[in-house]
């Protein structure tokens, strides 16, 4: 009993810390954000109900995921610099970045969920049910190839030997996800916007003097 309670005890200390660090920022789209976010509901008070559920989640994405999946196919980001690919075959968006694009890609609503909850389908302020402007990376006919590539296998871009790649043994743990792969997640913590500008978006890490790139990049 003294584990089940102190278990519990934590998992609340943790989603309140989660909670308190998305409150108020860009990724709180209920109605108690009001007008200090550029969208936002005017009759759904949840926070964490426009990306979970605890109920009717989705069974092919975690966790407790309560949005609907973002279309796609998405064209990524190639250069002749890449060796983690060949622009035959760049891959396609994949795991946490694809969950990512079910807001940003310009196309998804995001009030579009898989759950409304008691207080029925969101509504969105001033009908502003889309991503617009530099939020939406799916930014027309340049797709994704003008944002940082994702979804590759790191130790595919390791294997070209420049020398220009942290080895990954020394990387964060937040730089690859569960299978090897850069994903948004590699950047971005989207459950904290970040306490000053220099982690802000959403960034894992400092950009000053361009740390958080430096974490994986040799320049």
């Amino acid at each position: 009993m003294k584990y089940f309670v102190t278990l519990t005890l934590g998992l609340l200390l943790v989603t309140s810390i989660a909670f308190s660090q998305i409150s108020g920022s860009p990724h709180d789209l209920s109605s108690f954000s009001g007008t200090g976010n550029n969208y936002y509901s005017t009759n759904q008070d949840q926070i964490c109900i426009f990306c979970h559920t605890p109920h009717f989640a989705s069974t092919t994405q975690t966790p407790l995921w309560n949005r609907t999946n973002s279309a796609g196919p998405f064209d990524t980001y190639w250069s002749t610099t890449i060796d983690a690919y060949t622009q035959a075959n760049t891959p396609e968006v994949s795991g946490v970045s694809k969950l990512c694009l079910s807001c940003h890609d310009g196309v998804t609503a995001l009030n579009s969920l898989l759950y409304n909850g008691s207080m029925g389908a969101p509504t969105m302020a001033n009908n502003d049910s889309l991503i617009t402007g530099t939020a939406d990376l799916d930014d027309g006919a340049n797709g994704l190839t003008n944002d940082h590539p994702v979804s590759f296998a790191y130790a595919d871009a390791i294997t070209g030997g420049d020398g220009e790649l942290v080895a990954s043994a020394s990387l964060p743990a937040w730089a690859l996800d569960e299978t090897g792969k850069v994903q948004c997640s590699s950047c971005h913590d989207v459950h904290k916007y970040g306490s000053d500008t220099a982690h802000q978006p959403f960034l894992n890490y400092s950009k000053q003097g361009s740390a958080l790139c430096l974490q994986c990049h040799v320049k």
